[in-house]
C-alpha cells in the first residue's frame, strides 16, 4: 500500500489526504493536477468552498543518522517517511578543511596564527547537530503547508531508570512504576505553555511498537510515538525514502591532493537543467550496461544540450533534451522507495 496523497484546494489551502486510487481518479477526470512529486501532492481546478477536515498530528522519531516521520489521522498512519541525514560528510568536510589550513601553516607562506581565545556565540550549535535541526524543522514546514496538521509529536530520549533498577519489568509493572504520572504533568506543560507540541519519551514509543507486534523501522517507530501510538492501523506499508545531499558547498577554489589551488575552468552556466535534478529519460537502444526504456534518474552533470544521469549505477549521457521529462527541481534532497 502506497502514502495516501496530499491535497491543496484551488487557493493551495489544505484538504484531507486522499487515497491513492482517489487521486488517479481525480487526474483521469482532469479534476486536478500534480503540483508537487516528492511528496505527492495534487491540486484541484475548481475551488471547494467551506472546506470541513479532520484533524492530523506530525510524529517523529528524531535520530543521529536517520529520522522517522509519519502523519496520523484518528487511528490511522497515512503517510509514512524516512529521513537520511548527512552529519558524516559535514563532519568530514570539516576536518578536510581544518587539514588544509593546517598544512598551510607549514609551509614557506604567509604565516597565519592560531586562535584559541575565539568563543562561541550563545545558543551555538555544532554544524552536524544543527543540519539535523533545521532539517526536521523545514520537513514539519512543509507539511503543516499540505496537509491541516493540529499536533505535533516528537520522541524525546530519556533515561530509563526503572530498567535500571529492574532490567525484568514489563508489562502493567513498567506502566505504574515510579515515574507515574510524569508523562500527565508533561503533557499539561506542553498544553499549557508550549501549545501544539508534544514530547514522549522513547520507552513509551518501543512499548508500544512491542506491544502490537511492529517491525523495527525509523518510521513506525515514528508512528508508534506517545500515546495515540498504543493502537494504530497501518494503511501505508512503503514509507517514502528521503536523503540529505545538500546544495554543494561554499568552497571558493578547489585544490589538489596537496593542498594547492587547483587550474581553474571556466564554468558553463546552463539553464534547460542542474546537478540534482530528477528527470524521465527514455533510453531508445542499449547504452553499456543499462537497458532500452523509461527511467527516473537524478542529473549528475548538466552538457551543453543535454545532461548526464545516473543509471544502474552507469552514467549515461543524454545528447539531447527530446527525451527527457522534468519531474522535480533540486531541492538538496533524494528520492526513493
Amino acid at each position: 500500500m502506497q502514502n495516501y496523497v496530499f491535497l491543496l484546494n484551488t487557493d493551495k489551502t489544505c484538504l484531507d489526504l486522499i487515497h491513492p486510487a482517489r487521486a488517479r481518479e481525480l487526474q483521469f477526470l482532469g479534476k486536478a493536477s500534480m503540483f508537487r512529486q516528492f511528496p505527492y501532492t495534487l491540486i484541484l481546478h475548481h475551488q471547494v468552498l467551506n472546506p470541513q477536515t479532520k484533524e492530523y498530528s506530525i510524529k517523529i522519531d528524531p535520530g543521529s543518522k536517520w529520522s522517522g516521520f509519519a502523519i496520523q489521522c484518528g487511528d490511522e498512519i497515512l503517510f509514512r517517511m524516512e529521513l537520511k541525514h548527512r552529519g558524516s560528510l559535514i563532519s568530514s568536510g570539516l576536518q578536510k578543511r581544518a587539514g588544509f589550513r593546517k598544512g598551510r601553516r607549514g609551509r614557506n607562506l604567509r604565516y597565519r596564527a592560531k586562535r584559541f581565545n575565539r568563543q562561541k556565540p550563545e545558543g551555538w550549535l555544532a554544524p552536524s547537530l544543527k543540519h539535523r535541526l533545521l532539517t526536521i524543522q523545514t520537513w514539519i514546514k512543509k507539511f503543516m503547508c499540505y496537509c491541516p496538521v493540529t499536533a505535533i509529536e516528537i520522541e524525546q530520549v530519556r533515561f530509563d531508570m526503572q530498567k535500571i533498577v529492574n532490567p525484568e519489568i514489563n508489562g502493567t509493572e513498567y506502566q505504574q512504576g515510579s515515574l507515574l504520572g510524569y508523562e500527565v504533568r508533561e503533557y499539561l506543560l506542553e498544553k499549557w505553555e508550549r501549545e501544539s507540541v508534544k514530547c514522549w519519551s522513547g520507552g513509551r514509543t518501543k512499548f508500544n511498537r512491542c506491544s502490537q507486534g511492529l517491525e523495527k523501522s525509523h518510521s513506525i517507530d515514528a508512528a508508534c510515538v506517545g500515546e495515540s501510538g498504543a493502537s494504530i492501523k497501518l494503511r501505508t506499508n512503503q514509507p517514502l525514502i528521503v536523503a540529505c545531499t545538500g546544495h554543494g558547498n561554499r568552497q571558493a577554489r578547489r585544490v589538489n591532493a596537496s593542498g594547492f589551488p587547483a587550474v581553474a575552468k571556466a564554468k558553463a552556466v546552463f539553464t534547460h537543467v542542474k546537478a540534482g535534478d530528477i528527470v524521465k529519460v527514455l533510453l531508445s537502444k542499449d547504452r553499456k550496461n543499462v537497458l532500452a526504456g523509461t527511467y527516473t534518474a537524478r542529473v549528475k552533470t548538466p552538457t551543453i544540450k543535454g545532461c548526464e544521469v545516473l543509471i544502474t549505477g552507469n552514467r549515461v549521457t543524454v545528447s539531447t533534451m527530446k527525451n527527457v521529462t522534468f519531474i522535480h527541481r533540486n531541492d538538496g534532497y533524494s528520492y526513493g522507495w
